[in-house]
C-alpha cells in the first residue's frame, strides 16, 4: 500500500512541569518546536532504550486490512499516531533540545506523548499486491520521517471473505545532525469483511537500527529486534474509508486513518 506525508509532526506538548532538566538550544538554532540534538550526558543504555521505543515510532503502521486494493485503484488519507513516553527518562531528554525561552515564560516541555499527524497514499499493482509511502515533517524543529511498504494479499476462504496478507515495510528519520534512526518490519495480517466492517489482527516482527553522528559522545550503534501484536478495525462506505489501529510493542501506540479510495 502506497502511503505519502506531509504535515507538521507534534512531538511538542506542554503538559505539567515533569519535574526534569531539560537541555535547550545552544548554538544558536531557530527551530521553535523541541529537536532531535544528542546532549554529551548520553549514556549507552539510554541509547538502547531510546533506538527500542523510536524505532517502534518509526515503525509504518498498516492501518488497513489483510484485503487489498485492487489493479489502478489508490487510496489517499491522513493518519495520526499517539505514543506515550517517559519525558523524564534519558533516553528521552538527552536525545532532545529545546528552544530557549523568554524570561519568565515556560519552558518547552517534550511532553508525554509523541503525536505524528501524516498524510497516506495507497496504490493497487496488481489485484494482489499494493505499494506504498509516507512522509511527514515538523517545520518548525529539524526532523522528520518517510517509509515504503509493499503488501502481498491473498484471499483464502472466498465464501467467507477471509484475507491473508504478508507485508515488509522500511522507515527512517531524517533531518537531524546528531543521530540517524530507522526501522524496518515484517507483517502477518489476518482479515474478514463483514458487510462494511474489516477487523484485522496481525502479528510483526521489526529491526530498530540507531547511530549517533556527533563527536558529542561515542556511542556504539544499536541494533534491536521487537515483536508486536496489531489490532485493528478497516471500515469502507463506497469512496470513504477508515481505520482505528492499536499496536502492541516496546511502546503502545493508539493510531487513526481517514481515507479516500479512486
Amino acid at each position: 500500500m502506497l502511503t505519502v506525508a506531509l504535515f507538521n509532526t507534534n512531538v511538542l506538548a506542554h503538559g505539567d512541569d515533569p519535574n526534569v532538566t531539560i537541555h535547550t538550544f545552544k548554538n544558536g538554532e531557530t527551530w521553535k518546536n523541541c529537536s532531535f540534538m544528542v546532549d554529551p550526558s548520553l549514556t549507552q543504555t539510554e541509547f538502547h532504550r531510546f533506538t527500542r521505543e523510536a524505532g517502534n515510532i518509526v515503525y509504518f503502521q498498516p492501518l488497513t486490512g489483510a484485503s487489498s486494493l485492487g489493479k489502478k485503484h489508490f487510496n489517499l488519507g491522513i493518519a495520526m499516531s499517539n505514543t506515550p513516553i517517559d519525558q523524564t527518562s534519558g533516553a528521552w531528554n538527552n536525545t532532545f533540545a529545546h528552544p530557549v525561552t523568554e524570561t519568565g515564560e515556560r519552558p518547552h516541555y517534550l511532553g508525554d506523548k509523541i503525536k505524528l499527524p501524516n498524510l497516506r497514499l495507497a496504490a493497487g499493482i496488481t489485484d494482489q499486491i499494493d505499494i506504498g509511502m509516507f512522509v511527514t515533517r515538523d517545520f518548525s524543529a529539524n526532523y522528520g520521517f518517510y517509509g515504503l511498504d509493499l503488501k502481498y494479499s491473498q484471499k483464502i476462504q472466498e465464501n467467507k471473505s477471509v484475507y491473508l496478507a504478508g507485508r515488509i515495510s522500511h522507515a527512517r528519520m531524517f533531518g537531524p545532525a546528531d543521530l540517524k534512526l530507522n526501522n524496518t518490519a515484517i507483517d502477518l495480517i489476518i482479515s474478514k469483511k463483514w458487510h462494511i466492517l474489516e477487523p484485522y489482527f496481525g502479528i510483526s516482527t521489526s529491526w530498530s537500527h540507531a547511530s549517533e553522528t556527533t563527536n558529542k559522545v561515542n556511542l556504539k550503534n544499536e541494533n534491536i529486534i521487537t515483536p508486536r501484536a496489531i489490532v485493528g478495525l478497516k471500515t469502507e462506505y463506497k469512496w470513504l474509508n477508515a481505520a482505528v489501529e492499536y499496536d502492541f510493542s516496546a511502546v503502545q501506540t493508539l493510531s487513526f486513518r481517514l481515507g479516500a479510495k479512486i
